[in-house]
């Protein structure tokens, strides 16, 4: 792995640190999805080509994340359909102190992000559950496969 690669995935963890605190501190239920669920298992870690987090949340804690937009520290911000020229049925949790070009034919600026999907309809509460209690140890294991650098700006 380069060294831009180490640092967009430092910047990466530190941004999925900042989502879980605000999760945390305003009471959202959160969960692994997709690929980083898949690394954590697979992998030990992340999926050595993945480049995002992905997490996805009940409706309910989905739509309060994004009516506390306000609250998040200046280095962050929640980027959806509100943000101009965003055009994913989803949002993202976004380091606001980062810029990630995607497409260059129809730009959004942010930095670097989690990409969070709503559940709409979760069936079975007990796999919800269970996975939700395993998320910290995933976590753990997805940081863990970074090494110990500081960064203090990617540009």
């Amino acid at each position: 792995m380069d060294n831009r690669t180490d640092l967009y995935k430092k910047a990466l963890c530190e941004t999925m640190k900042a989502f879980v605190r605000f999760c945390e501190d305003n009471n959202l239920r959160y969960y692994a999805c997709g690929g980083t669920c898949l690394g954590a298992i697979r992998h030990k870690g992340m999926i050595p080509w993945d480049d995002d987090i992905d997490v996805a949340m009940p409706r309910d804690d989905y739509e309060t994340l994004l009516s506390l937009r306000q609250k998040v520290k200046p280095d962050f911000e929640i980027v959806d359909y509100q943000t101009p020229n965003y055009y994913l049925p989803y949002a993202k949790f976004s380091n606001a102190n980062t810029t990630v070009v995607e497409q260059l034919d129809f730009v959004v600026n942010m930095g670097v992000y989690i990409d969070i999907f709503p559940f709409d309809e979760v069936g079975d509460l007990m796999i919800a559950e269970k996975l939700h209690s395993v998320k910290n140890k995933s976590f753990d294991k997805y940081c863990s496969t970074f090494k110990k650098i500081s960064v203090h700006k990617i540009i």
